[in-house]
């Protein structure tokens, strides 16, 4: 289904306890093919009609969507989320399309700014395919972790980790990960200081997330 992406800013938000800087993202793909009972975006998902509703937007709105982040003044030195709220585009084999565009158009960036790409897959094949026609510093890979307990319906970490590497040698300047969110499982502690460990340490950056849901998301967790 084809839809008009936009450019939207989510704002900082800030506690004793957690602390989010704000950031541009967009939504060129909606829906998500993983099933992780912990995510927002089951409930977000739930209230557009299905776990299966993928939605994906037109080529060209896409484009002119993109051409505005390059324009406006407001976004140099900016980064753009891409899809990193909406989907996990790397785990959706209709969306390489639209994937491709976005970090092809990447290498006109400048004054700043970058394209970021955030996922749980270890589809490599389009970010491999890509770096031939794109910019690489201007593009930021991020994946996201959880010790195998919990990633029980997406990839491990061991593969997620060995995918760095690849990425690293086909020349990814910015190499991120994320453990998000944290969960307090059952001997917590040594399942994440097991990951702590053995991430690489070229990885330009680390976020750490906090469990988080809507209430949507609550009445879709199975677990």
């Amino acid at each position: 289904m084809a839809k008009t992406p936009q450019i939207k800013f989510f704002p900082k938000h800030e506690t004793p306890e957690e602390l989010c800087p704000g950031f541009y993202y967009c939504n060129p793909v909606s829906g998500c093919s993983n099933t992780c009972s912990y995510c927002f975006l089951q409930g977000s998902m739930q209230r557009a009609g299905g776990k299966d509703k993928i939605s994906i937007a037109d080529d060209k709105a896409n484009l002119r969507m993109l051409q505005k982040f390059m324009d406006n003044e407001e976004y140099k030195n900016q980064v753009l989320g891409y899809a990193t709220e909406t989907s996990d585009i790397l785990a959706i084999p209709e969306a390489e399309g639209i994937l491709m565009m976005g970090m092809k158009h990447a290498r006109f960036f400048n004054d700043g700014r970058k394209l970021l790409i955030l996922s749980k897959s270890n589809n490599l094949i389009p970010l491999l395919e890509v770096r031939k026609y794109s910019k690489l510093e201007n593009i930021i890979i991020s994946f996201s972790i959880n010790p195998p307990l919990i990633c029980k319906r997406t990839n491990s970490p061991g593969f997620i980790l060995y995918d760095l590497v690849r990425l690293l040698e086909a020349g990814y300047k910015d190499i991120r990960l994320r453990i998000d969110p944290i969960i307090p499982i059952p001997e917590w502690y040594d399942h994440y200081q097991y990951l702590i460990e053995v991430i690489p340490c070229f990885v330009s950056r680390i976020t750490l997330g906090t469990l988080r849901a809507t209430d949507a998301t609550y009445r879709a967790m199975p677990e």
